[in-house]
């Protein structure tokens, strides 16, 4: 018996073709809008702010603040 490969395949960029994107690069003037909405509104979290602009628009980011109660008390530095 073998065992089946444990690896990803390659798209043609070189990547698996599974991997989901977790980071942005977001132009310097969005980031600081964003981060004026997160100072004034959110203690200055910027991923919170973040998430909330995304729930105006997105069912899944809404049920993700609505469900995820650990972010919610999560330590802030």
């Amino acid at each position: 018996m073998t065992v089946p490969s444990m690896k990803k395949k390659p798209t043609s960029g070189g990547r698996a073709a599974d991997r989901i994107r977790k980071t942005l690069s977001l132009p310097q003037d969005l980031t600081a809008r964003i981060q004026e909405v997160a100072d004034e509104q959110y203690a200055g979290d910027f991923t919170r702010a973040t998430l909330e602009i995304l729930a105006t628009r997105y069912p899944e980011a809404r049920r993700f603040l609505r469900e995820n109660t650990t972010y919610k008390h999560s330590r802030k530095k």
